[in-house]
């Protein structure tokens, strides 16, 4: 365990040493944090500005007009290298955060804030996807992206909870309007950090938005399993949306908290992702989610539905953060469903599918609240998700039963990879994902595997029998499944031709 824990922390401190992989992990955790603070930040002004139908407006209208551009903005950022658009985000994130503070701050018309985050939206639009391409070009080992992607969930899972709680400090002093201020400092920050960083060339010519649009709907409605998931998905970014409303809602309008009191009950759902990590861990390898899957979404909106009957301060922060747990399983089960439901081929297109049903249902959520309220005011805007929630897995029912059987779970493979601590630090999902994808070989006795100066394009873990390495092999000539395994049961090529 002790030389396990000094391999783990040696590759952090080599992967932090690299100035490049440093500086992009700083800022893609300072963006994270100064995303959720952001619309904190506005949902609370535009609450006290005309109630739930403003706050609804501030986070509707972004939401439509990014769903629409995505696709296109998608398209013209892949033209140029990914830190060059990531230094352009930052700042016209930046930039736009502090038009938005000088606006509210001056008393601007409402329809001036609502343009501004409009474009608050779309600079978050375009960081996203160079964001995910940028980070594996950085490293130069396995080891270095695996502590480089462990980094930053790390980030991702701190900026959750702690930007909420900056915002509610801030909005309790000042207002809204210097919440924004810092977090346009924050972007700003995060753009200076790119300075210098090119990153990769773009690739050649992209087809066009539309048609990629058609592929991966194509992809993504070929499966009737795939179909139902996508459904659940759906409803549960509706979820998402309303519970970013109904913290305010609750904040204000039901438990009378101070202004700032939005952000402490959203960093009580950070608290509930982290606490998650334990819950998450149990699933990998086994057959049947859909029960974990289900619960985990019915779960969290159950609670919400019960604080519209009876809510205090302490119950609130309790019910969002076992929201937070609910959600996270959810997340978790579905993604490890979608990977098993669908071709390998065809992942990618199905994942970014539901990058467009993101801002579909989290504007369908902020609807959803706006209906509720309408119909029993903030009891039923807290009910309104549950009631949704329980009528689609009745109709879903018997298809989400059917999803298990029709899954391919690789079981052996998953306790394969478990063994090597390359990749331990690999969530559920991206373990059994990567299991997915895993081809059997099998070589006759003294065939060479591996010649010094092959290229290095595949990885071959020893499942059975045994591997010789002639050369300068640092300890040890064989390497098999039983041989270390507790350490590395994997095959390392080393210098001089093997047999």
């Amino acid at each position: 365990m002790r030389d396990h824990l000094h391999n783990v922390a040696t590759i952090f401190r080599n992967s932090l040493s690299r100035r490049d992989l440093r500086h992009v992990e700083i800022a893609s955790g300072l963006f994270t944090g100064s995303e959720w603070a952001t619309w904190l930040a506005f949902l609370v002004y535009a609450y006290h500005h005309g109630g739930t139908a403003a706050a609804s407006t501030i986070s509707l209208v972004p939401l439509v007009v990014s769903a629409l551009a995505s696709p296109f903005l998608g398209a013209v950022a892949s033209r140029h290298r990914t830190g060059q658009v990531l230094l352009a985000g930052y700042c016209a994130q930046g930039l736009t955060m502090a038009a938005s503070a000088v606006a509210i701050a001056a008393g601007g018309p409402f329809g001036l804030v609502l343009v501004i985050a409009v474009l608050v939206n779309l600079a978050v639009t375009v960081i996203r996807p160079p964001l995910a391409h940028l980070l594996p070009t950085l490293v130069s080992t396995p080891d270095e992206l695996t502590a480089a992607n462990a980094m930053s969930g790390w980030l991702a899972g701190a900026g959750r909870v702690l930007a909420p709680v900056l915002v509610g400090v801030l909005i309790n002093r000042q207002g809204p309007a210097l919440a924004l201020v810092a977090t346009a400092a924050i972007s700003l920050v995060a753009a200076a950090l790119m300075i210098g960083i090119a990153g990769p060339a773009p690739h050649g010519k992209e087809s066009s938005p539309v048609r990629q649009l058609k592929g991966n709907l194509k992809a993504a409605t070929k499966e009737p399993a795939s179909r139902t998931l996508l459904v659940l998905y759906l409803y549960y970014f509706a979820v998402v949306g309303a519970i970013d409303l109904l913290c305010v809602v609750l904040a204000v309008g039901v438990l009378h908290m101070s202004a700032g009191g939005t952000g402490f009950l959203n960093a009580a759902i950070g608290v509930g992702v982290i606490l998650a990590g334990g819950v998450t861990s149990l699933i990998v390898g086994r057959r049947h989610l859909s029960g974990f899957m289900v619960s985990g979404l019915l779960g969290g909106v159950f609670v919400l539905a019960a604080l519209g009957l009876h809510a205090t301060v302490m119950l609130a922060f309790v019910a969002l953060a076992m929201a937070g747990i609910g959600g996270s399983v959810f997340e978790v089960t579905m993604q490890t469903l979608l990977q098993r439901t669908v071709a390998s081929d065809a992942i990618s297109g199905v994942f970014s599918i539901v990058e467009t049903l993101m801002n579909i249902g989290l504007a369908s959520g902020v609807l959803l609240v706006r209906v509720g309220s309408a119909v029993d005011g903030n009891r039923g805007a807290l009910v309104a998700p549950a009631a949704i929630g329980v009528i689609l897995v009745l109709v879903l029912f018997r298809r989400i039963r059917r999803i298990d059987s029709s899954a391919r779970v690789p079981v052996v493979q998953i306790r394969l990879l478990q063994r090597i601590d390359l990749f331990h630090g690999l969530g559920a999902p991206e373990l059994e994902g990567l299991a997915q994808r895993l081809e059997p070989v099998e070589l006759p006795e003294g065939l060479p595997v591996v010649t010094q100066g092959d290229p290095g394009d595949l990885y071959y873990a020893v499942a059975q029998g045994t591997l010789e390495v002639n050369g300068t092999a640092p300890s040890s000539t064989t390497w098999s499944k039983e041989t270390d395994s507790a350490r590395s049961p994997w095959c390392t090529a080393f210098p001089g031709p093997p047999r």
